[in-house]
């Protein structure tokens, strides 16, 4: 058997069964071997960013180890953007990546991989030779789905060809049953003196307001959470990451920070007492710290890591959210509440811009939101423009809502919403993106919606700019020309690539728009030709 079986073999064994890739002559015959021998699905991708941003936006939504792999040279150096936001998003996602081979130190090719790599932040693993090329790639994988980051797998691409015993014994995978390694939740009690200084805060604040993040999601603390709110009298809020997990429910006031409507923003602004749960507190949460100055923090987390990593907490509660939700609970159960502060969220409503003229791209946002399927993944590009569907597109669970601004580059999106697609084959992958964004690093992946049967809409806020650059340029009084681009019709470029390109130019258009997305036999892409001086900022 040779190493690249092996390889194979151990990724197969462990419960991985989608792995994508941009074959290259350095990884060549392990994802051939993958692909022809093993029945794992091999996802090809136009770009090497394409298939790492694929794998995470895969995993993202399984909860499952992502697995891409490309060549070396320019095949990793093509990843560095798309591995920097896995890193920021402490993805679990496994990359393996050959490498040149040693003998041939002057490979057109060649260059420090290990240094390239250390520079993204993920951790850098190497099959050390044939023998321990099976307990190699186990660790790299397992290490993957240890929820600290990215880990790439580094080989060298003669190695693949050397000989292992046919009959050498692989250890059994210490996976979880039933699929690829996953993310554990830690399950531990909470620091009882922290618990009881919370409790006193909490049961004499007048205007508490609690906040979940991605880690509160991550326990299954939302009935905790929301019984907590109603003891205690207050609104509840999420982060971002936490996006619509209480839509729906009386004491939800949205997202909080610089995303929150002038509303909620003054709700939280003024608590005495934010309660964060399972939240990193990140200056976009906190608004750079303007959100908690003068409040009370309280900061319950099971990673202790997280404590002080952007903003500090007076009171520091170390334990699972859940746990820790259920214990305060307990204790204040039978308390009267000191607060009537949630009686003040029905004030808070959405605010919809003034546009003066053209199509309306929150009135667009608000038609594809009700009219598409509730139960959708939703993909976020980064861009100016996503002010409007970060607060206006909804999920059905924070899960099924996947950011990819963690690096503040534009481009990655389309690949994500390419591995989310085909992570949730039973539901509609709906993908906002901006034109330049689509243009970086859309055209190719969107191709490969089509070849791989993704189902995937599009929804492409075109103001024909990069806007970010057009809002600044313009507001310092200086010519926009640099920001603008004369792009080809976009629609009849989606439909040239395989898919169906929908242009929408008025609120007439919008109804077709539907009819071409609810009769989709592919992916499909809404074209919102925009005026740039109508899109709104972020915050």
């Amino acid at each position: 058997m040779r190493v690249c079986e092996r390889i194979a073999d151990v990724l197969a064994q462990d419960g991985v069964d989608t792995v994508f890739a941009v074959p290259g002559d350095a990884n060549l015959f392990v994802v051939d071997v993958m692909s022809r021998v093993r029945a794992v699905r091999v996802v090809t991708a136009g770009h090497e960013a394409g298939a790492v941003t694929m794998a995470d936006g895969y995993g993202r939504v399984r909860g499952e180890v992502g697995v891409a792999s490309v060549t070396h040279g320019p095949g990793l150096t093509n990843t560095i953007t798309a591995l920097v936001e896995a890193v920021r998003n402490r993805s679990s996602l496994l990359l393996l990546v050959g490498d040149t081979s040693v003998t041939r130190p002057f490979h057109l090719q060649n260059i420090d991989q290990r240094e390239l790599v250390k520079a993204t932040g993920a951790r850098f693993r190497e099959i050390r030779s044939a023998a321990t090329a099976a307990d190699d790639t186990r660790r790299a994988l397992h290490e993957a789905a240890s929820g600290r980051g990215p880990v790439v797998l580094n080989y060298s691409a003669d190695l693949v060809h050397e000989q292992v015993p046919a009959d050498r014994e692989v250890p059994p995978p210490p996976c979880l049953p039933g699929g690829a390694p996953r993310l554990d939740v830690l399950r531990q009690g909470a620091d009882e003196n922290a618990l009881d200084e919370a409790l006193g805060i909490m049961a004499s604040a007048r205007r508490p307001v609690i906040l979940a993040g991605r880690g509160a999601v991550g326990s299954g603390a939302r009935a905790e959470l929301l019984a907590l709110a109603e003891q205690l009298g207050a609104p509840l809020a999420t982060t971002l990451m936490a996006k619509d997990w209480f839509r729906g429910e009386a004491a939800d006031i949205g997202v909080c920070g610089t995303l929150a409507t002038p509303q909620a923003g003054e709700l939280i602004g003024q608590a005495d007492c934010l309660v964060a749960f399972g939240a990193s507190l990140n200056p976009l949460t906190t608004a750079s710290g303007d959100l908690v100055r003068g409040t009370t923090l309280i900061h319950c987390d099971a990673d202790a890591a997280a404590f002080a990593r952007f903003t500090d907490a007076q009171v520091r509660v170390h334990g699972d959210v859940r746990t820790v939700a259920r214990a305060m609970l307990s204790s204040l159960a039978g308390m009267e509440p000191t607060s009537t502060y949630r009686s003040r969220v029905a004030a808070v409503a959405q605010t919809v811009p003034d546009v003066r003229s053209g199509l309306d791209p929150v009135e667009a946002t608000d038609f594809l939101d009700a009219a598409l399927p509730a139960e959708r993944t939703l993909v976020l590009d980064a861009g100016r423009y996503m002010g409007i569907p970060m607060r206006r597109f909804h999920v059905s669970d924070p899960g099924d809502f996947v950011f990819t601004c963690n690096f503040g580059s534009i481009g990655l999106g389309t690949g994500a919403a390419v591995g989310a697609a085909l992570a949730r084959p039973d539901r509609p992958t709906v993908l906002c993106v901006g034109d330049g964004g689509f243009v970086m690093g859309g055209l190719a992946e969107f191709n490969s919606a089509v070849r791989h049967g993704a189902d995937l809409v599009v929804v492409l806020y075109n103001d024909a700019a990069y806007g970010a650059e057009y809002i600044q340029l313009e507001r310092a009084g200086l010519p926009t020309a640099l920001s603008e681009f004369a792009w080809p019709d976009m629609a009849a470029l989606a439909t040239s690539l395989g898919g169906q390109g929908i242009g929408v130019d008025g609120p007439d258009d919008l109804p077709r728009a539907l009819e071409a997305i609810n009769q989709r036999t592919g992916p499909v892409l809404v074209d919102l030709r925009l005026d740039p001086t109508q899109i709104p900022p972020i915050h």
